[in-house]
């Protein structure tokens, strides 16, 4: 009896490990998708704006460095082990 006990608890100890490293993997390939996402949308954001308004492509730039600066400072703060 308890032998048998053992190899259950054993048996949902190996499904909870391997469940959670799936699960893990995919979290991770989920936030990769979705910061490509964020930066695509920012590029073609920029995009439109130099294709709309061709004379202002100084402001274009100045808006996709500010983007682009924004997700790096937002990405560092994030990082910090002290930050809420």
């Amino acid at each position: 009896m308890i032998l048998e006990q053992l190899m259950l608890d054993v048996a949902v100890v190996v499904v909870v490990v391997l469940l959670s490293s799936f699960l893990l993997v995919m979290a991770g390939i989920g936030a990769a998708v979705l910061l490509w996402c964020v930066v695509s949308a920012a590029i073609l954001g920029v995009l439109v704006f130099w294709l709309m308004f061709p004379g202002l492509y100084g402001a274009a730039l100045l808006l996709l460095a500010l983007a682009v600066g924004l997700l790096l400072v937002d990405r560092r703060y994030r990082s910090r082990p002290g930050a809420p």
